[in-house]
């Protein structure tokens, strides 16, 4: 994940965003482990097996300064 963000920086990209289902735990404690904010969430995110989920969207900002 720290690469990640080093090459977003490196390409001159000052903030990282990114979606998730609910259900995909490990990944939402991944992304929050690394300073992911969850902002939103959508209550219709994805269908599987004839129902919907929600899901979670995040952002970060690569800031140096945290601004």
């Amino acid at each position: 994940m720290r690469r990640l963000e080093e090459l977003a920086r490196g390409r001159g990209h000052s903030t990282l965003d990114l979606d998730v289902r609910s259900d995909r735990l490990p990944a939402i404690r991944l992304f929050e482990s690394h300073g992911f904010i969850r902002w939103g969430v959508k209550a219709r995110y994805a269908r599987m097996n004839g129902r919907y989920m929600s899901g979670f969207f995040y952002s970060k900002n690569l800031d140096q300064n945290g601004v």
